[in-house]
């Protein structure tokens, strides 16, 4: 099976746009217990508008910490709320939702042996638990981070799993509607990998993202990989910059078949986040790979979602708006190349995280986190519509290199600040290539290029460094 690894030696800052266009929140939801920690990690809704909200609790009825389940109402009042799991510690970390309204819980429970299992709790729409189950037997931690669901029922669960080298792997488990175990396997190498998240994908497989420190560069990458319907690997990618950690949170299925993949990436010695995003393609060759955030801030992508445009919207964290202040929740509206439309940021003084997003029926969203207060986590959800698109954008660039480009008669006319060797490439709206050009050396004159016949419509040129991607639109008009 290939196996494709990427260094990224240079990245595009995308546009950061302040507040300068801030807009409030439909409504922000925030409850729990200030003397403990609580944490709201995924979102689900109803037919009906009303809104499942899955997390963990440090004092619940179960014991230590309690996987919760919280039921909202479709203007946000606390309908009821239900514990699950042991006597022991156990900690939630995803939710999905089948066409019955039934709800798949997934974390990690501690067991007698004081080590852990993955843990997979399934409740009605009532929060009436039908079954709970674990990871298969093992004298090994196992420990997992996501969930999804196919088609036939069947039930896709990922995470870790320690090995013999006290290392760990990447773990899938499948099992059928009903919780019986059909099979496991473990992926990676010989350092650490960890999965987080797995999607069933249109083609009848399975894709999910990881991080991996097993490929031998150095640093902890982020790892792709795409398994068929019995866990046998097709395809693996690896992605990351070399000279820092990487790390990959989510991956969804676009409306092209394509997989976008967040995250976040050390940018400096002091340990400053930037929110990383990539696309890779279904037959498992990278698209882009971008980051987004300013020299002095910290960021990081959580949630996926994308809209009927092609374009997307990312949660995750940001202190951007004053980066000597604690990080808040952030709501990134990106096009289909990972160029910024609009940026908002939620929170008060102290720490906020956005882990979910979860578009309504509206063209809003439900976002999903937690919210500090007086030390510790609360239970935080948020109803917000997209952020303004402000129109004005700073481009944070590692090279001070500016390129201008547009198109007359068929033609494409580009003029680089200073002398570059590049590639080119032209993408539509759905993120497909229409035309390329080979790295060639460019001087800060004037080119033309003349393209095939293309439809009227905005495309994006991407002008390819070996430190940097480039990315402007191109309005295209056939009279």
């Amino acid at each position: 099976m290939p196996k494709l690894i990427y260094a990224i030696v240079g990245y595009l800052f995308i546009s950061q746009n302040a507040l300068l266009f801030a807009q409030s929140p439909i409504a922000e939801i925030i409850w729990g217990n200030t003397d403990v920690t609580e944490q709201a990690l995924a979102t689900r809704q109803a037919p009906d508008g009303s809104l499942y909200v899955a997390g963990m609790n440090a004092s619940g009825s179960m014991g230590n910490y309690d996987i919760t389940l919280t039921k909202l109402s479709s203007t946000g009042e606390i309908l009821w709320s239900q514990y699950y799991g042991t006597p022991n510690n156990d900690y939630c970390a995803d939710m999905e939702m089948d066409e019955q309204g039934n709800l798949y819980l997934v974390g990690t429970t501690e067991n007698s042996l004081l080590d852990s299992d993955g843990i997979i709790i399934k409740v009605d729409a009532n929060g009436n638990l039908l079954w709970q189950t674990n990871t298969p037997p093992s004298a090994v931690i196992e420990s997992l981070s996501g969930v999804c669901l196919a088609p036939d029922g069947s039930i896709a669960v990922i995470g870790f799993k320690n090995d013999l080298n006290n290392a760990n792997d990447c773990y899938v488990v499948k099992m059928d509607a009903m919780g019986n175990f059909l099979w496991e396997h473990t992926y990676g190498s010989d350092g650490n990998d960890v999965g987080y998240k797995i999607r069933y994908t249109p083609d009848g497989n399975y894709v999910f993202t990881a991080d991996s420190d097993s490929f031998g560069r150095g640093t902890i990458d982020i790892y792709v990989a795409k398994i068929d319907t019995a866990g046998e690997l097709l395809w693996e990618v690896v992605a990351g910059d070399d000279d820092y950690a990487n790390g990959s949170k989510n991956i969804i299925v676009t409306n092209t078949g394509d997989y976008l993949i967040s995250g976040e990436s050390v940018v400096s010695s002091i340990a400053a986040f930037d929110l990383t995003l990539l696309k890779v393609s279904q037959a498992g060759s990278l698209l882009w790979y971008r980051q987004w955030g300013t020299p002095s801030s910290t960021e990081a992508g959580f949630g996926i979602a994308q809209l009927s445009d092609g374009s997307f919207v990312i949660s995750g964290y940001s202190n951007a708006p004053d980066p000597n202040e604690p990080i808040n929740g952030l709501l990134l509206h990106i096009d289909s190349l990972g160029n910024e439309l609009g940026a908002q940021y939620f929170g008060n003084d102290e720490i906020d995280l956005l882990y979910h997003i979860l578009p309504d029926n509206n063209g809003n969203y439900w976002l999903t986190g937690f919210q500090n207060q007086a030390g510790n986590g609360q239970y935080y959800v948020i109803h917000s519509p997209l952020p303004y698109y402000t129109g004005q954008t700073t481009n944070h660039i590692t090279e001070k290199l500016s390129i201008t480009a547009h198109y007359q008669q068929q033609q494409l006319l580009i003029k680089p600040s200073q002398a570059q060797t590049a590639s080119l490439q032209l993408y539509n709206a759905q993120g497909n290539v229409v035309w390329s050009l080979p790295s060639a050396h460019y001087e800060p004159i004037s080119y033309q290029f003349m393209l095939p016949s293309l439809p009227t419509a905005t495309y994006f040129l991407s002008f390819t460094t070996t430190k940097q991607v480039y990315t402007m639109p191109i309005f295209v008009h056939i009279p």
